[in-house]
C-alpha cells in the first residue's frame, strides 16, 4: 500500500484507506477513497504464470478507468500503472 500511496501522491491524489484483506489464495483487496470517489484495489497473482497485478476499480460501478498490468513482483506492477489515467477518468465524474 505504501508504495501505491507514494505513487498516487507523485499525481496530487491522496488514497485514503478504510479496509484490507486477503480475497482468496491468490488475492487482496484494500477499500478506500480519493477525493470523495469510493474505490478498490484488487491485488492478484495469476497462479499459472506467477505474474502481479494491481487494479483499481469504481467501487460504484465495479469498473475498472485502465488496464491492468501485469509484472513479475507488484513493485513493478504499481510502478507500471497508468495511475494518472485511472484517477483522471475517475474525477471527470461526480462522486
Amino acid at each position: 500500500m505504501d508504495l501505491i500511496i507514494a505513487q498516487l501522491a507523485q499525481i496530487g491524489a491522496e488514497f485514503v484507506l478504510s479496509l484490507s484483506q486477503p480475497a482468496g489464495p491468490f488475492s487482496a483487496i484494500a477499500l478506500g477513497s480519493i477525493d470523495g470517489h469510493h474505490l478498490r484495489l484488487d491485488f492478484l497473482i495469476e497462479p499459472a504464470t506467477s505474474l502481479c497485478a494491481v487494479r483499481l476499480f469504481d467501487a460504484r460501478k465495479n469498473d475498472s478507468p485502465a488496464p491492468q498490468v501485469a509484472a513479475p513482483t507488484f513493485e513493478e506492477a504499481i510502478e507500471k500503472d497508468a495511475w494518472a489515467e485511472a484517477i483522471e477518468a475517475l474525477t471527470l465524474e461526480a462522486p
